[in-house]
């Protein structure tokens, strides 16, 4: 089947009803092509391809296409000082990008009894597009 961005417009009851119809027919085996400029939509997917101006950017599933092109955050919760490579101070206490989010258990590790709490922030698929396009938040507001 393929579906030419279908939730555009519709209100969330009826855009969840969409999805459940469409998640229904791939558990039977349908499979489905999807258009859509709405990344979270996309995030379910088996293998996304973006395009941009007609020429294909990147290909993948959702999470390879994740680890290559967006960064997850490591935010670390304390007002103790911290004495870790990377980290920036933050008023919570203190942050750092990842390159891969499995690098957040050898931080936490350094870190271990220093820190009140922490979470892993993940990049998104917005993140992707706009990382493989190369497109900046600016240029999309210039553009008509």
């Amino acid at each position: 089947m393929f579906l030419d961005e279908p939730t555009t417009g519709l209100d969330p009851a009826t855009r969840k009803s969409v999805w459940e119809s469409v998640s229904q027919l791939r558990r039977e085996g349908m499979t489905v092509f999807l258009t859509t400029h709405y990344m979270e939509e996309a995030a379910v997917a088996d293998d996304i391809v973006i395009l941009d101006s007609g020429r294909i950017c990147a290909q993948g599933t959702p999470f390879e296409l994740k680890e290559r092109y967006a960064r997850d955050k490591l935010r670390l919760y304390t007002s103790r000082e911290l004495a870790v490579n990377g980290l920036s101070r933050e008023s919570y206490g203190y942050s750092m990008e990842l390159s891969r989010t499995i690098d957040a258990l050898a931080v936490l590790d350094s870190v271990r009894g220093e820190i009140d709490g922490f979470e892993v922030i993940n990049g998104t698929l917005d993140d992707v597009f706009l990382n493989a396009t190369g497109k900046k938040l600016e240029a999309a507001e210039g553009r008509v």
